[in-house]
């Protein structure tokens, strides 16, 4: 529910403090359950190929940041627009897990807290594009 309320549908309350799946080119025609779809594959990639960092009581986030899209799930570049970085579009994403590794606490376009995109546990390269400058 905190990945759909916050990170899938943009609502007032969230608009500008939360990052925003937007998938690419245009997510406008696909429904809600689409897009959790394409959010749980895009989790198990990050989840399978990211890179672990530990970030405190025993969670761990996954971080991964392909440069290309994602046959079926991302057209472009973009995943997202991440909060933390000026609400820029990105390539990077984040699911985290439990100390269980398998309990998904949360996933976002963006980095983790603290972290830099210059961090070596990231898994590939981290870029940022503003809103008005989104050629690739």
């Amino acid at each position: 529910m905190h990945i759909t309320n916050r990170h899938i549908k943009q609502t007032p309350r969230n608009k500008d403090r939360s990052s925003l799946y937007t998938f690419g080119v245009s997510t406008s025609n696909l429904s809600l359950d689409d897009k959790l779809d394409k959010v749980k594959a895009l989790n198990q990639e990050a989840f399978e190929k990211g890179g672990a960092i530990p970030i405190g009581r025993g969670a761990t986030a996954y971080v991964y940041a392909p440069y290309g899209g994602v046959p079926g799930l991302v057209e472009g570049f973009t995943i997202g627009k991440d909060a933390r970085h000026g609400g820029d579009f990105t390539n990077v994403r984040t699911v985290t897990v439990g100390p269980d590794c398998h309990s998904v606490g949360t996933s976002y376009p963006g980095l983790p807290k603290g972290i830099g995109a210059g961090d070596q546990r990231i898994v590939g390269s981290p870029h940022w594009w503003d809103a008005i400058n989104t050629h690739f």
